[in-house]
């Protein structure tokens, strides 16, 4: 019986959290020739694009992708484009192999990995509707993956 209990409590504990973290369509990067293929994003609290992110909160990314070349190092620079203008937004480390889930640096082609973080949102920001804009750049400075999703400041 304590058994069959503490099996439901997981169940019941990973299906909540599964409920917070959802897929989204993204699009690729039409100004990049990535050397990897991402195939998952997942943003946690966006039901439906674009994304609504209250200022002063904070929202988790993850990515999974595949990397088709070696790397020591991954490089994230994100962008809130508000009004076509790039933003680098603010809050975030930009040593991606920090914040590896599954895998990590260095990197092997043919490697699958998951990338993820805690994506702070500033009150400093304005309320707008903006595109975030997500680059992984290795360590010759080549993209490995760029993708956009809509999202709306709140």
């Amino acid at each position: 019986m304590y058994m069959k209990t503490i099996l439901i409590a997981i169940f019941i504990a990973s299906t909540d959290c599964i409920s917070l973290r959802n897929a989204v369509d993204f699009k690729l990067c039409d100004d990049v020739v990535p050397t990897g293929i991402v195939s998952n994003v997942f943003v946690s609290e966006c039901a439906s694009l674009p994304c609504t992110f209250r200022r002063g909160q904070n929202y988790s990314i993850e990515i999974d992708f595949e990397n088709n070349r070696g790397t020591e190092i991954l490089t994230a620079e994100v962008y809130g484009i508000i009004l076509g203008i790039p933003v680098p937004w603010p809050g975030l480390d930009r040593d991606g192999c920090n914040h590896m889930i599954i895998g990590g640096c260095p990197m092997h082609v043919g490697d699958y990995v998951t990338y993820g973080m805690a994506m702070p949102v500033d009150t400093l920001l304005p309320p707008v509707e903006a595109t975030l804009r997500w680059l992984i750049k290795g360590d010759d400075g080549r993209e490995i993956f760029c993708f956009e999703i809509p999202v709306r400041l709140v």
